[in-house]
């Protein structure tokens, strides 16, 4: 168990605290949405298919400076984009399906929500990315530690568990001294019992020899 708990500290410390800690997603603002459309957009899923991108600018103010930022969904939107070299400013990239008509209620269903939400949204900003916008930050320190609970949990169970074990041994090899004690008094008293019987039959013999005769 302990060493289950250690295997998955490991893990979870390369996939989510590292992320968390370098994460430069940091600034958190107020900002209104000020564009939403759709588009199509071509993704190499399966061949070559076309899906609903999603586009949305929001505005925000920072030292009295209003700037339009391109916001997308969460770091891994901006990276993909960043990685695959595309400028393809898609606020999400859906998920590899073939049946099309499930993406494009996917995407208006998500368009819906931010046109709800567009004059009460929350951004986040990086130094690095001084053009685009997040709407949520996928390694933040509360997930970090909510999966960090779990190994947590396991490594003190594991930890009881050996203290539970240590203990009965204790336990048992105390008990095994004191009966080992209790057992060398039974047979100590045994023999000054024995002792004390012959020393009284020796003195009673002894007694009658020395009696005068009449």
């Amino acid at each position: 168990m302990m060493t289950c708990s250690i295997l998955m500290y490991l893990m979870v410390g390369i996939l989510m605290v590292k992320p968390c800690i370098h994460s430069d997603w940091i600034s958190s603002v107020n900002c209104s949405l000020v564009h939403i459309d759709l588009s199509d957009e071509v993704m190499d899923c399966r061949g070559i298919v076309n899906f609903k991108c999603l586009r949305a600018l929001v505005n925000i103010t920072t030292s009295n400076k209003t700037s339009s930022l391109q916001l997308y969904y969460d770091e891994d939107a901006v990276n993909s984009r960043l990685k695959t070299n595309s400028f393809s400013q898609c606020f999400y990239t859906p998920k590899c399906q073939r049946n099309k008509t499930e993406q494009e209620t996917e995407a208006r269903n998500i368009k819906q929500a931010l046109i709800t939400q567009r004059e009460n949204l929350t951004c986040f900003l990086s130094p690095s990315h001084p053009e685009d916008a997040i709407c949520r930050r996928k390694y933040n320190l509360e997930m970090a530690l909510y999966y960090l609970l779990w190994p947590s949990l396991m490594l003190f169970g594991g930890i009881v568990l050996v203290g539970l074990v240590k203990l009965n041994q204790h336990l048992a090899l105390l008990c095994s001294e004191i009966s080992r004690d209790e057992f060398l008094d039974n047979q100590s008293n045994q023999a000054e019992g024995r002792i004390y019987q012959l020393l009284k039959c020796r003195s009673g013999e002894t007694a009658e020899q020395h009696k005068p005769l009449s």
